[in-house]
C-alpha cells in the first residue's frame, strides 16, 4: 500500500483567527453560492501558489478543500446554524441587465446572507438585490 504525505507549511493565526475558531469560508472572495463555501473549523493557513489560503475542517476533523478558502470569517455557533439550515435558499449569482442595458450580477453572495442573518431579519419579503 502506497501513503502519500503532504507537506505545507501551515500559519496558525492568519486573520486574527485561531485553530478551532467557528468560521464561514468562501472559494473566492466575491462569495458567490455557486462556488465552494462551508462553516467549519479553523484549522491555519498556508501560502498557495503566493496567495494566502485558509484550511476549514469539519467536525471530524477533515478538510473541506485541500486548496483551501481565500477568505474566511469567523461566525458565533447560532449564525453558523442559521447559514446550514438556509443553504438551499442561496442562489447562484445569474447575470441580467439594469434598466439602462448594462450587465449586472443579480443575487446575494454567502457574504450578504451572513449580513442578513446578523441583522436580525426574516426571510419574509426579502427579495432579490443587486450586488
Amino acid at each position: 500500500m502506497l501513503t502519500a504525505i503532504i507537506v505545507a507549511e501551515v500559519e496558525f493565526n492568519a486573520e486574527g483567527l485561531k485553530p478551532g475558531d467557528y468560521v464561514l469560508a468562501t472559494k473566492y472572495s466575491d462569495g458567490d453560492p455557486g462556488d465552494h463555501y462551508c462553516t467549519g473549523f479553523y484549522v491555519g493557513s498556508c501560502n498557495h501558489g503566493g496567495s494566502a489560503r485558509h484550511l476549514v475542517a469539519d467536525s471530524n476533523g477533515a478538510l473541506y478543500r485541500y486548496n483551501g478558502f481565500r477568505r474566511i470569517e469567523a461566525i458565533e455557533a447560532d449564525e453558523g446554524n442559521w447559514m446550514v439550515s438556509h443553504f438551499s435558499d442561496f442562489k447562484y449569482f445569474e447575470c441580467a441587465e439594469d434598466e439602462f442595458g448594462n450587465d449586472v450580477v443579480v443575487g446575494w453572495s454567502v457574504w450578504d446572507w451572513l449580513s442578513f442573518c446578523r441583522s436580525g431579519r426574516t426571510l419574509t419579503g426579502a427579495s432579490t438585490c443587486y450586488c
